[in-house]
């Protein structure tokens, strides 16, 4: 069926026919053998299913779009699905065919299958034999082997551990705190807990309460009073309360992956959170809403998955991507000014009837009212904040030696920036950038020795921030450049000095974040502008960093370590070859590189 299917698909019509003509006029051969159902992960060829039929199962039916879905007259089904509604056909399928096995494939590279699986538990029930199976594309002898135990009854063989990593050529560098350079900064901490404090109290006095990710539009919670928390600023909490092991944990007990999206994954996992003594900060509120921009795969599901367990009202943003050709590749000169030209109009407008539609869900649901001129205040302070954050990461790029490294500039900004359209972030980001100027006008370097301008590609280490630092007196290398304080000063920014419509300024700013960290378009030139700008050496970049700004950076002539390790989950992790690869690399091609450019000079 699926050849057929996908024969279909390719050949003009008559042929097509023709041939499932010929195909019909052949006596059909007995099938027999366990009978299977496939979920999962869509995949176009036969190759799996043949390798089920030779493990001694038969598959008699499937989810995915080129198959049964597509049978049935289900043509044009959602690129994403919700999960509770793939859940349900796959019941209603179940019912009808009654499998002996229900068999969900995650195929390496899908992020969102995996999101399926506890709402299709949930829809199967008890005694409805269910397994997942992680495969490749093409099967192998794993996953014959897999297939194989299932089909015959007996329990998957767990997989093999990994091998212990080599011992590091150099000895570990020694683990301490960070040292920070600012005392700007020092009352941060304290405000964010007794905010976070002041959070929990409103919402136990009965106020409701949104979570939504760093790149949906806050900014209309901050104007109709909902309290709300940041999505990955409560990932960070949880990362750096060393909690996120047993958020793993929590996930998979709840039939949740934790290796995918894991670090927007912890406000979910904080649901599960029952333990009073360990939970971060007291532990996180129960959500009455949950956003989010639709900028991944799983995203929506997980989402949605979030919503069911606690009950929220889940809004999933569209995601939206620039068509033109000639896209300009200089954003970070147009957006601030002339966002109006520089963004697609029907982006905004799009972005525009969203927010409205949120903005009425929220008045609806908690009989408050939205106020445009508090709306337009909110946006005013938040361009106000940002301007300080331009002054300063220009004070910083022109500055050598820097006057602070990222340990100061990643907390001094994202703190503010989760309370982004009050005054005290303002005022935040103002002492900021008075520091970092007295510092240079002062001559106070980040470090004395600086030999070495270092630039980190990706999330943070917001658990271990000393790593940072690890460099600066044995090697005189500062990490100066992340992308916290450079994305606040270029990508946030809507002058509204001329009268221009405040929602349709932050519908400009949403649509394009990300693009500005992961589009070929925008990321690549951008990085190397602040590389060149910020006279870096070299880049590090974790496993997330976009593969296109490894690349871009590289063929301006900047050396690029990519690290095999995320940001999040860094226990077990093989840090003292990391540290090791880190310092090779400092001592190799960075230095090099610096020699070059202090030779020019």
């Amino acid at each position: 069926m699926l050849e057929a299917i996908g024969a279909s698909a390719v050949l003009a019509p008559q042929e097509a026919i023709a041939a499932l003509e010929a195909q019909l006029a052949v006596p059909a051969e007995a099938v027999t053998g366990k009978r299977v159902y496939l979920c999962g992960t869509p995949h176009e060829g036969a190759a799996l299913t043949r390798a089920i039929e030779a493990a001694g199962g038969h598959v008699v039916g499937e989810s995915h779009a080129w198959g049964m879905p597509f049978a049935r007259g289900e043509l044009t089904p959602p690129r994403v699905t919700v999960p509770d509604d793939l859940a349900r056909r796959v019941a209603q399928d179940v019912a009808t065919l009654k499998p002996d096995l229900v068999l969900h494939l995650r195929i390496d590279g899908d992020e969102a299958a995996p999101w399926d699986v506890a709402a299709i538990r949930r829809a199967l029930g008890e005694g409805v034999p269910f397994a997942t199976v992680r495969c490749k594309a093409r099967p192998d002898d794993r996953f014959a082997e897999q297939v194989a135990a299932l089909i015959a009854g007996r329990p998957l063989a767990p997989p093999a551990p990994r091998a212990a990593p080599p011992a590091p050529a150099r000895p570990r560098p020694e683990q301490g705190r960070s040292r920070k350079s600012l005392t700007s900064v020092a009352s941060f901490n304290a405000y964010q807990r007794d905010w976070f404090a002041s959070v929990r109290q409103q919402v136990a006095a009965g106020a409701p309460f949104a979570m939504a990710n760093a790149n949906a539009p806050q900014e209309i919670l901050r104007a109709l009073d909902v309290p709300f928390v940041v999505n990955q600023w409560w990932a960070s909490i949880v990362a750096a309360k060393q909690q996120s092991r047993r958020y793993q944990g929590l996930l998979r007990a709840h039939g949740y992956p934790a290796d995918v999206e894991a670090y927007s994954a912890q406000g979910l996992a904080a649901a599960f959170d029952n333990d009073a003594e360990n939970a971060p900060w007291e532990g996180l509120p129960r959500p009455n809403f949950v956003h989010a921009v639709v900028s991944s795969d799983p995203t929506l599901k997980l989402f949605e998955e979030w919503a069911g367990q606690t009950g929220a009202d889940c809004y999933i943003y569209e995601r939206t991507i620039d068509p033109r050709p000639d896209l300009y590749s200089d954003w970070w000169v147009q957006l601030p000014g002339n966002w109006e030209q520089a963004v697609e109009a029907e982006r905004v407008d799009l972005m525009v009837d969203e927010m409205r539609e949120v903005i009425a869900r929220i008045e609806a649901k908690t009989g408050r009212t939205f106020s445009p001129q508090r709306f337009a205040e909110v946006m005013d302070l938040v361009n106000e904040q940002e301007t300080y954050y331009r002054l300063t990461r220009d004070l910083v790029a022109r500055t050598i030696p820097a006057p602070i490294g990222v340990v100061d500039s990643m907390p001094a900004t994202m703190v503010p920036q989760w309370h982004r359209g009050t005054e005290w972030a303002r005022d935040a980001a103002r002492d900021f950038y008075e520091e970092v100027k007295a510092r240079v006008d002062a001559g106070l370097p980040a470090c004395p020795n600086e030999r070495i301008r270092l630039m980190w590609v990706g999330r943070g280490l917001w658990s271990e921030m000393g790593f940072y630092q690890k460099w600066e007196e044995s090697h005189g290398a500062v990490f100066v450049w992340s992308m916290y304080l450079a994305l606040a000063a270029d990508g946030y920014i809507r002058d509204l000095s001329q009268g221009g419509d405040p929602l349709r300024a932050l519908a400009s700013r949403v649509v394009c974040m990300g693009d500005e960290l992961r589009m070929p378009t925008w990321a690549g030139p951008w990085h190397v502008h602040e590389a060149q700008t910020h006279a870096v050496d070299a880049a590090v970049a974790l496993q997330d960093a976009d593969p296109f700004v490894v690349r871009a950076l590289r063929a301006a002539g900047v050396p690029v370590l990519e690290l095999t390790a995320d940001n999040f989950n860094r226990e077990g992790e093989d840090d003292a070859g990391i540290e090791a690869a880190i310092t090779a690399f400092i001592e190799g091609p960075a230095t090099q590189r610096a020699e070059a450019r202090h030779a020019g000079s």
